[in-house]
């Protein structure tokens, strides 16, 4: 890879890293989006993992005109090895950024994220708030960080780990990562068993050792469609979600302070929730004895206790919903429920 000779007499150099696959229809916008960053001392490199689209012609169009570098890797070697190949260019920059080809990013992103490591020297890591697009960029939500971490300006272990029994993760955006290169060779490469929650635990292993930040401003535009690997990934999902592997795998290393039994009925509850959508989507293929256990194996004394304490309306809406969705059994309304979602919400479901 050939990349811009860091100008050691300008701000720190950072090397963005852009891992894709078949995003021929959006990379151009990511593309143009990081281009134009206000911040300068930069390069911009796609790791092509063995692309079959346009995506190659539509990234070798920026090579010409800015400072975008291209590699194709020679076969798909699968989205975690793609990600960790984008470490392995971590020499000769002071940051480096993983961030998605599907994405649009504010223009002052780099701006922001490197100022905040260099004013914030115990932490090794940064991140950003988010607002979510679809396929078209249309504005359809939001990610932000949680209520009771917002007055703090660097987070340890404990905080984010309290965070994710409580309530999972919506708050880390993967793509808008960076770190300090000082550390990569210490804090190690993503962990590939850990499957779609390889980010999650290299967050966790981080956190073990330093502090990260989560700048409070919406720099990026994640992109949710229907062709996004996330959502294809949890579209019709029956397998328990990854990111319970990663949690259970840091509660067995006793790394969390403190695991209360609140905490942990919160986690459950998670769990739970996680639970229903799996029964859910069962239901939608037409597995409904598989669907009512998994769902009714959910619930427990201590799923309406956690509700009550946490007096949180949102986790009161989420067992609501386990609630109809028990009594849809209960009452065997279960096939007609699938056959109203599969001529309205699953109309591409073409297996009926």
């Amino acid at each position: 890879m050939t990349t811009n000779t860091p100008n050691i007499n300008k701000e720190p150099y950072v090397r963005v890293m852009v891992p894709s696959f078949n995003n021929a229809d959006f990379i151009s916008q990511t593309l143009q989006s990081l281009i134009n960053q206000n911040y300068k001392n930069y390069d911009i490199n796609v790791l092509d993992n063995a692309s079959t689209d346009n995506t190659e012609n539509l990234v070798k169009e920026y090579i010409i005109k800015s400072n975008v570098n291209y590699i194709k890797n020679e076969k798909n070697i699968g989205a975690c090895q793609n990600f960790n190949n984008c470490l392995n260019y971590y020499k000769g920059c002071k940051f480096l950024a993983i961030f998605h080809s599907d994405d649009v990013y504010d223009l002052n992103i780099l701006k922001y994220e490197v100022g905040y490591l260099l004013s914030h020297p115990e932490a090794v890591a940064v991140f950003t708030e988010a607002k979510i697009i679809d396929q078209k960029n249309k504005i359809i939500g939001s990610f932000s960080v949680p209520k009771n971490l917002k007055l703090k300006e660097e987070y340890d272990f404990n905080d984010i780990f309290t965070e994710f029994l409580k309530n999972g993760n919506s708050f880390i955006i993967c793509p808008t990562f960076m770190i300090k290169t000082s550390v990569i060779e210490e804090i190690g490469i993503f962990n590939c068993r850990f499957g779609r929650a390889i980010d999650i635990e290299m967050w966790l292993r981080i956190l073990s050792k330093y502090k990260i930040g989560i700048i409070k401003k919406k720099l990026i535009y994640r992109r949710i469609s229907k062709i996004n690997d996330s959502t294809i990934y949890h579209y019709l999902r029956i397998s328990s979600s990854d990111f319970f592997r990663v949690i259970n795998y840091y509660l067995k290393k006793s790394y969390h302070n403190s695991e209360s039994n609140k905490l942990l009925r919160q986690y459950k509850f998670q769990k739970s929730f996680d639970n229903l959508k799996r029964s859910y989507h069962l239901l939608i293929l037409g597995y409904f004895k598989k669907s009512k256990r998994i769902l009714f194996s959910s619930f427990s004394k201590d799923t309406l206790v956690t509700v009550l304490e946490s007096l949180n309306y949102k986790m009161f809406l989420k067992f609501i919903l386990m609630v109809i969705f028990k009594i849809i059994f209960f009452f065997k309304l279960e096939k007609f429920l699938r056959l109203i979602l599969i001529k309205t919400k699953y109309r591409d479901y073409n297996s009926v």
